[in-house]
């Protein structure tokens, strides 16, 4: 396999060699995937027995592998921008990164590559980077994406056309229920038809939240279509969140969706004429 790694690290006093593990870098010579990441955790660290100066130029230097990885990534993503030099250009060829090991007196030290018998993909980055950088996992990183992601779908126009934006259910919509129920989605043709997005990376008590909230509505308004739209959480990196996401699975008589499968809740909106709900009193 063409894959290797290198792991980052900062340096928090360099007479005595001391250092931190705050990142890693992952790459791919056959395809042209490169995945990188750092703790954040770890970088507040840094501040607090270094100073914020040297935070700010640590975080400098690691975003700019992010920024590199985004780069490259959206070149792979276009075929026609994509070319083979553009990797050999990037920060992410073996040879370069052999370069950077060579300076071990830097605020971020470059550890040299180290190949691996497997093909690049997240999933093992994730578990390279639990193991080697942050057992925490990339909670922060991927919280960002997710939230993003609910951010965008509730902004899309085919979503609009058919439904109300973070609405309260109550007993003004219908009479029947117990608790007003916050959704992210709210509309209505013959049925009331609503959606919940759970953010499966926060703190598990939220998820618990979440679902007994939703699971509650769902009771109260059996005639109702409701759909919950989540992700599932890597149950290695982050086996806590796994678990909560697992119960709420399980215990969900709804429509489950991944965040990948949304699209559904918009042919469906489209195909029965879903129209978005008035506003409720708690409002």
């Amino acid at each position: 396999m063409s894959t290797f790694y290198s792991i980052l690290y900062a340096q928090l006093n360099a007479a005595t060699h001391e250092r931190l593990t705050i990142g890693m870098v992952m790459v791919s010579e056959e395809t042209g995937l490169a995945i990188a990441d750092y703790s954040r955790r770890k970088l507040k660290i840094v501040t607090e027995l270094n100073g914020a100066a040297a935070s700010r130029n640590l975080k400098w230097a690691l975003t700019g592998f992010l920024k590199a990885q985004q780069q490259l990534t959206a070149e792979r993503d276009d075929l026609a921008l994509f070319k083979e030099e553009s990797f050999h250009r990037s920060v992410f060829t073996e040879r370069y990164l052999k370069y950077l090991s060579s300076y071990q007196n830097n605020l971020l030290i470059v550890d040299p590559p180290r190949r691996i018998s497997l093909p690049a993909t997240e999933e093992l980055f994730n578990k390279l980077y639990a193991r080697n950088v942050d057992a925490t996992g990339r909670w922060k990183a991927e919280r960002v994406r997710q939230e993003r992601r609910f951010a965008e779908i509730k902004s899309r126009e085919d979503i609009r056309d058919h439904f109300r934006i973070d609405v309260t259910i109550d007993r003004d919509v219908a009479p029947k229920i117990r608790i007003p129920v916050r959704v992210d989605l709210a509309g209505q043709n013959d049925l009331l038809t609503v959606a919940k997005f759970v953010d499966t990376d926060r703190p598990t008590r939220f998820t618990n939240q979440d679902a007994h909230a939703f699971n509650s509505l769902l009771i109260d308004t059996p005639e109702a279509k409701h759909w919950l739209v989540s992700s599932e959480p890597n149950k290695i990196t982050q086996p806590e969140h796994h678990y909560a996401w697992k119960n709420l699975y399980e215990a969900f008589k709804g429509y489950y969706l991944d965040l990948s499968e949304v699209e559904e809740i918009e042919q469906y909106a489209e195909a029965h004429h879903v129209e978005p709900l008035a506003a409720s009193s708690e409002e």
